[in-house]
């Protein structure tokens, strides 16, 4: 984890970085939840003040891997 300056967000946001309001539309999943997966590791993510940006790759993946154990 590390601290950000407010003027690298734009560029964080540009790559595959997606705060946790966006991957819970992307997902399906609750903000809170995408926050609590990223805090034990489960999905990749940066946390920035008291906000998580998750790792879009990681998140699709982990909805992949969820699909499949469902099957």
């Amino acid at each position: 984890m590390y601290l950000l300056r407010l003027s690298d967000m734009t560029s964080i946001l540009d790559s595959n970085l997606l705060s946790t309001k966006d991957a819970s539309a992307f997902s399906g999943y609750n903000a809170d939840y995408l926050s609590r997966l990223c805090r034990s590791g489960k999905i990749a993510g940066t946390q920035v003040g008291r906000t998580w940006l998750v790792d879009r790759v990681s998140l699709e993946q982990f909805v992949r891997e969820q699909e499949e154990r469902k099957r």
